[in-house]
């Protein structure tokens, strides 16, 4: 059974639907180049991972740098072709 709300077990999951799970989990907005990443997809098991492990995993996915401002995360550089 799934222990949380949130399903965090990315299977080759597209860069737009894993950041709208970390923003319904965490309750924090993603800023990022759309372009750089739309077409990242992500696989990882995020379950119960705290905010800053869960970002610096999908950002080392990405090869982009994070910062972390308050509910706001910017992600840049790096991206899928």
């Amino acid at each position: 059974t799934q222990g949380t709300a949130y399903n965090m077990w990315l299977d080759d999951t597209p860069f737009d639907e894993v950041v709208r799970r970390i923003s319904d989990k965490f309750g924090v907005k993603v800023t990022a180049a759309d372009d750089l990443y739309r077409n990242c997809r992500i696989s990882a098991d995020l379950s119960d991972q705290s905010l800053e492990y869960t970002v610096e995993l999908v950002a080392a996915a990405l090869g982009a740098e994070y910062e972390i401002t308050k509910n706001r995360i910017t992600l840049k550089g790096g991206g899928c072709l």
